[in-house]
């Protein structure tokens, strides 16, 4: 018994990995080695990337298997002087003592490591993939003290992240200033939900047939108190990462679908509503319920309702997506593959998926004056599209010379500055009440003539 407590004192009960305290003991060691003989030490921090996925969608005994197997790959990627540590919950660290700086490079190890990931791990009937993000943080440059180095391979692993996941980053001293105001702006995001300073834009989409507006596409904007608007770019990736995505995300379909529903009551017209899913928001188990709960309490038609997720996000994991998309299809709600033509789904999935409409991706539209290949990719987009009975979206259109080339592409719905700037509610509510048609009647005339020759 007494060899059982000592045993769990140092080491990981899950993977039998040293543990957190162990941890700082052969670090502690290896630093002292550095201020005595001048040597350095390298940390790798690993957290894998979307393990909560597995826990949610699979359980936590696979969840748990899939950690020790994880640590296992790991042992087997490092030299015999290495330690392979897990910190708790996904969060893995390797300790690399007594670099030779011409002979030894922790980028090797991070590539081996991600290498070792590229293969599927198989339990229990289920063949899982997950990538790591690896952060590196070298003593003495990046600190000599055990808080220092964790904490700067800490915040290189979230570069990483940011980055796109799978992959390593070297920390830099730029990260620690990024930190301080990734803090303020997390707390500034909590309290404008509290406080209101959220609101929602809507830009209109136009098909050729009428001219006019058939849908809109939800926006979100953050009206700061004191630094003005700020974009989505900068407030999104934070919320992502914290977790308040999904309380904004849910206010946000909660406060189109209750203004959408005050257009149709005032028999605006038929129209569609575009709403984006976050990555995140689309992994949580709670998304089809809070869906469902949302229309109910607005009483908004499901079939009006489109929701939009990205190809990246689509394709994470295409069996869940598969299933997920299907139960919202079943409520009638639309479904739409944002930036379409990234290269992250294959035509053999889009089959697989009950999509209802393609959002062709903005650099196609931006570069397609320039790039004389992209007419012809937009016009193999169409055909497909056309032969799987998928409505077409081009977005971010802005000049006239893209709508035209577009139109005589075949493509017959648009969305962007051209035709108008994302509105607010009650701006968006008299555009509408106008059933004023935005494309130009001589581009509905070319539209006419492509049509002449496509039939």
């Amino acid at each position: 018994a007494q060899e059982r407590m000592n045993y769990l004192a140092f080491y990981d009960e899950l993977t039998g990995l040293p543990n957190r305290l162990l941890f700082t003991d052969r670090l502690e060691q290896a630093l002292a080695r550095v201020r005595r003989q001048g040597v350095r030490v390298a940390l790798l921090f690993i957290d894998l990337d979307r393990f909560k996925e597995v826990n949610d969608s699979l359980g936590h005994p696979v969840g748990d298997k899939l950690l020790y197997s994880v640590g296992q790959r790991l042992h087997e990627c490092v030299r015999a002087s290495d330690t392979v540590c897990r910190m708790g919950g996904d969060e893995f660290v390797v300790i690399l003592p007594d670099m030779d700086a011409e002979t030894d490079h922790p980028e090797v190890l991070a590539q081996r490591i991600i290498e070792a990931f590229a293969e599927p791990f198989l339990l229990q009937d289920h063949e899982l993939f997950i990538s790591p993000s690896i952060g590196i943080a070298i003593a003495p440059s990046d600190g000599e003290s055990v808080d220092a180095l964790m904490r700067h391979a800490d915040l290189a692993m979230y570069r990483a992240k940011e980055r796109g996941r799978n992959r390593y980053q070297f920390f830099t001293k730029d990260m620690s200033a990024m930190l301080t105001e990734r803090r303020q702006l997390e707390g500034q995001l909590r309290r404008a939900i509290d406080n209101g300073e959220f609101t929602v834009l809507y830009q209109p989409q136009v098909g050729i047939h009428s001219g006019g507006v058939f849908g809109v596409e939800v926006l979100i904007r953050w009206r700061h108190p004191e630094q003005g608007v700020i974009s989505p770019l900068d407030f999104i990736p934070v919320a992502e990462e914290t977790g308040l995505i999904e309380p904004i995300g849910e206010w946000v379909l909660q406060t189109a679908c209750t203004q959408a529903r005050a257009w149709h009551d005032a028999e605006t017209l038929d129209l569609r509503l575009a709403v984006n899913l976050s990555a995140r928001q689309f992994e949580r188990a709670s998304l089809v319920p809070n869906i469902e709960r949302v229309l109910r309490n607005t009483g908004f038609p499901a079939e009006a309702l489109e929701l939009e997720i990205t190809e990246s996000t689509a394709m994470r994991d295409w069996r869940r997506t598969a299933t997920v998309l299907s139960q919202l299809r079943e409520f009638g709600i639309h479904i739409a593959i944002d930036d379409f033509g990234t290269g992250h789904c294959s035509f053999g999935y889009l089959q697989r998926f009950p999509v209802t409409t393609l959002k062709m991706d903005r650099m196609f539209i931006q570069e397609l004056l320039a790039n004389p290949s992209n007419p012809a990719i937009v016009h193999a987009i169409v055909v497909l599209s056309d032969a799987l009975g998928l409505t077409l979206i081009a977005e971010c259109v802005e000049t006239r010379e893209q709508l035209q080339m577009l139109l005589q592409q075949g493509v017959e719905c648009f969305q962007g500055y051209f035709f108008s700037q994302p509105l607010g509610a009650e701006e968006c509510g008299a555009l509408l009440a106008e059933r004023r048609r935005l494309l130009p009647d001589d581009l509905r005339a070319v539209a006419g003539c492509r049509e002449g020759e496509r039939a």
